[in-house]
């Protein structure tokens, strides 16, 4: 995007952190542009001032991974978009140290359609190449419910990919302060 005014924030940016995008983080080793306890404090930006949130592998940590989402609602501007990746949960790496949560496509459609307000949700499974190369990937992406019911141990997703544009107004704006 080539708009000065555009602003993008890359939640649980780590060392790794989007190209032009303000990293936030809660490791001090990563050096974030803005340094949060994801947990407790409120992420320190304006309402309606962010165009595109980015976060791959935090959702996951987080306690509380639905206040997340709607302080991500509260900073993130009408018609932005939301770009969440997390683990499926028959990943090898979806059991991990510090995993919380474990997340399926169905539910991610849920937490999106259920918890925040959006003109347009997408949720994709993620494979290794094997997998895409047979055709896994397309048919477990048509028949998700099918694929998560007999296949997903036998033939595991890698992530989750969400992508969301946020649906604002005056009444929805009130609906989402983060709760103590």
């Amino acid at each position: 995007m080539s708009d000065n005014n555009f602003i993008h924030v890359d939640l649980g940016c780590g060392k790794n952190k989007l190209e032009g995008a303000i990293g936030i983080d809660s490791d001090p080793s990563s050096k974030p542009d803005i340094l949060i306890d994801f947990e407790r404090d409120r992420i320190p930006l304006n309402d309606n001032s962010v165009d595109r949130i980015s976060f791959k592998h935090l959702f996951e940590h987080l306690k509380e991974p639905l206040e997340l989402l709607k302080e991500v609602y509260r900073i993130a501007k009408d018609g932005a978009e939301i770009f969440v990746e997390v683990p499926h949960y028959s990943s090898h790496i979806s059991h991990g140290l510090g995993h919380l949560h474990y997340f399926s496509y169905k539910e991610m459609l849920q937490i999106f359609n259920n918890n925040i307000e959006c003109s347009y949700v997408n949720v994709e499974l993620h494979f290794y190449k094997t997998f895409r190369f047979f055709g896994i990937s397309f048919l477990a992406n048509k028949f998700p419910e099918n694929y998560e019911r007999f296949w997903a141990y036998i033939f595991p997703a890698e992530n989750i990919k969400v992508v969301a544009i946020i649906k604002k107004d005056k009444e929805h704006c009130k609906y989402v302060k983060k709760s103590k």
